[in-house]
């Protein structure tokens, strides 16, 4: 078979094949060495051979000049470059990938293109120190999509690409770092509950681009066996031209050398039962394939110093045990220390610190729907432009995500962070910084003392004292524009007042037990009844023609639950069908149930015919109604002897 394609690729090569737009030579001219074909050692195993064919059979680069292969133009940039060749080579199809690849096949989502996918979000606010939480359920809802049909995938990281984040803001580097984190822990959660993983983690060293440092990729790849991988053309939200773009950029190309197809991540969309996307197609001609890879090697040449750069030393502060504090109050504790230790953060460091152990602890009792403020963008612009504090809890957050940062970065740092984990407890690491819920206390402290409920104040002092933070939690800052503070809380107030007297927006309905079928099935008994007795037939009232076959004229069995019948919880909800059988059916259990000739029947042993009975009878019930019934066959046979002796019988 190889060497079936190789005559077939040399006939595609002779003849009128065409790349992109130039034909393709017929013949080469003097002085041209033809393209010839590499398929390595002869000696090789049949093995090799048949693990990559067609990526077997590469042409050389001294016959790319005789098939019309322009040199790459180094006046040129190199990533123009490729993007030009990109849109003519690389086929992009959209579908839903679980349908085209299959259900069952496994692929490998790339974590790097998700977190700038989700960190792109219009929705988050990135101006007031961001949302970890919001960033988190951004990334877990997605997962969780495409594990509820059935997707089976698992997740991957570079540690190569650190230098690469840190040219995307401290935000976004420190977001990475507590995703991954995050993903982690609740990894060693659900080791501790005895449950399945929710999704594995793969943490591999170096980079895809690193000689020497690509085995655990590559181990990866050949282990797990991906139908494609789920990445971007670039991340969501990198500046245009930059490195981190080219370089992302550059991994499809890579993918495709591998003959992988690549999926992408900003145009996920999930409908349904569909997972539609953009399905990247690796080049088909071969020596399209090869200069792309030409190009990687003069691109990463040409990054080569934003590669290599050296990352800051991970913090030598370590996580400290201490049994009051979860996961996110040790690693709180850990970053604010870190951060009061580098001497940053201007003369009320240690003020906006304490001040921020407080919102880390209210951020564990405040209801989401509480700490989801309403946009009042122009307003806290105006505080932020007029109040020397509010600038300095902007640095101070800066500050805090760097020594976050460096906190995670450390390896012996996640041990504490998993021992803080405890049983049937939620994993909140993610939400450790709200950065919108401190500047809404910042502009409160600015006014005066906070007013806090005790548990706040017991959980900020606890992470307080392990950052060695000796300001009081609570206390008024000095430094703020009271004008300035007071509109943004008017605003604030303002617009939640009208969104409450707006009405309420869609809900969503709780998926458990009987708000959602009492939601699906609204008053179907009542509607079914009224079915039922509208086509009711009262010339038919003897069960016998209609009753189901199953049932024998025995005696009554009680109730059998039917096919709309539906178990929740421990609650029972019937619904039953209309139809001929069971009109007739209840009506005569109407006539029939609890009464005395039905009860003596039974006890005279003489049945009548079979009667269904609706509701089971309790065994107090019915001992009470069968001693009525003896008590009253009693009577009348005394009455009847009676009747009998005065007529002289």
């Amino acid at each position: 078979s190889s060497h079936f394609a190789a005559l077939s690729f040399d006939w595609r090569v002779r003849r009128e094949g065409r790349m992109g737009d130039q034909e393709m030579v017929d013949a080469p001219s003097e002085g041209e060495k033809p393209a010839t074909l590499s398929r390595g050692n002869s000696d090789a195993s049949d093995d090799d051979d048949d693990e990559d064919e067609g990526m077997g059979m590469m042409l050389t680069t001294e016959g790319a000049g005789s098939l019309n292969i322009p040199e790459w133009n180094t006046e040129e940039p190199i990533e123009a470059q490729m993007v030009s060749l990109c849109y003519d080579q690389v086929r992009v199809q959209t579908c839903d990938f679980l349908s085209e690849f299959g259900a069952a096949e496994q692929f490998l989502i790339d974590g790097e293109s998700m977190v700038a996918w989700a960190l792109n979000n219009p929705l988050l606010d990135g101006v007031n120190g961001g949302q970890t939480l919001h960033i988190a359920h951004i990334i877990e809802s997605a997962l969780s999509s495409l594990r509820e049909r059935g997707a089976c995938f698992e997740i991957f990281f570079f540690e190569g690409y650190a230098p690469l984040w840190r040219h995307q803001g401290d935000l976004s580097c420190m977001t990475r770092e507590l995703i991954i984190k995050h993903l982690s822990l609740v990894a060693a959660q659900a080791k501790l509950e005895g449950s399945p993983m929710p999704v594995r983690t793969h943490m591999l060293p170096g980079g895809w681009w690193m000689a020497g440092q690509t085995d655990a990729w590559d181990m990866l790849l050949e282990s797990y066996g991906p139908a494609f991988i789920m990445t971007d053309y670039g991340w969501c939200g990198s500046e245009q031209g930059s490195a981190s773009q080219a370089i992302t950029r550059a991994f499809v190309h890579h993918c495709h050398g591998r003959g992988l197809n690549v999926v992408t991540v900003a145009d996920l969309n999930m409908d349904g039962s569909h997972c539609v996307s953009g399905n990247l197609m690796p080049p088909d001609e071969p020596l399209v394939r090869l200069r792309f890879r030409q190009a990687l090697d003069l691109l990463l040449e040409k990054h080569a110093s934003v590669l290599s750069a050296q990352e800051n030393a991970p913090s030598n502060v370590q996580v400290e045990a201490n049994a009051q504090l979860d996961a996110k109050g040790l690693l709180v504790a850990a970053g604010l220390r870190k951060a009061l230790s580098s001497g940053g953060g201007g003369k009320s460091a240690g003020e906006l610190a304490a001040l921020f152990c407080v919102c880390a602890a209210a951020g564990d009792f405040v209801p989401l729907s509480q700490r989801a403020f309403p946009d009042c963008n122009e307003a806290f612009a105006t505080w932020r432009a007029s109040s020397d504090i509010a600038r300095d809890g902007l640095s101070f957050l800066s500050l805090l995500q760097r020594s976050l940062t460096a906190v995670m970065r450390a390896p012996t740092n996640f041990a504490p962070l998993e021992a803080g984990l405890k049983k049937g407890r939620s994993v909140r690491a993610a939400d450790a910084i709200d950065g919108r819920l401190f500047m809404m206390l910042l502009i409160k402290a600015t006014a005066g003392p906070l007013e806090l409920p005790s548990e706040v104040v017991a959980s900020a002092k606890a992470i307080a004292d392990a950052a060695g933070c000796t300001c009081a939690v609570g206390a008024k800052i000095a430094g703020g524009d009271a004008k300035a503070s007071s509109e943004v809380l008017s605003a604030v107030a303002a617009a939640a007042d009208a969104r409450r007297q707006g009405g309420k927006g869609a809900a969503l309905i709780p998926l458990t037990e009987k708000p959602l079928l009492s939601k699906v099935l609204g008053d179907m008994a009542g509607r079914l009844k009224v079915a039922e007795d509208a086509d009711f037939d009262p010339a038919k009232v003897e069960l016998g023609q209609y009753r189901d076959r199953r049932y024998r004229d025995v005696e009554p069995l009680g109730d059998e639950p039917d096919i709309y019948s539906f178990k929740v919880g421990e609650e029972e909800y019937v619904v039953r069908k209309a139809n001929k059988w069971n009109n007739v059916g209840r009506r005569a259990q109407l006539k029939a149930r609890w009464s005395s000739g039905y009860i003596d029947s039974l006890l005279e042993g003489t049945p009548c015919r079979r009667q269904v009975i609706a509701q089971s009878m309790a065994p107090e019930e019915f001992d009470r109604r069968k001693q009525q019934a003896v008590d009253r066959l009693a009577n009348d046979a005394e009455m009847e002897r009676r009747a009998a002796k005065g007529k002289g019988v």
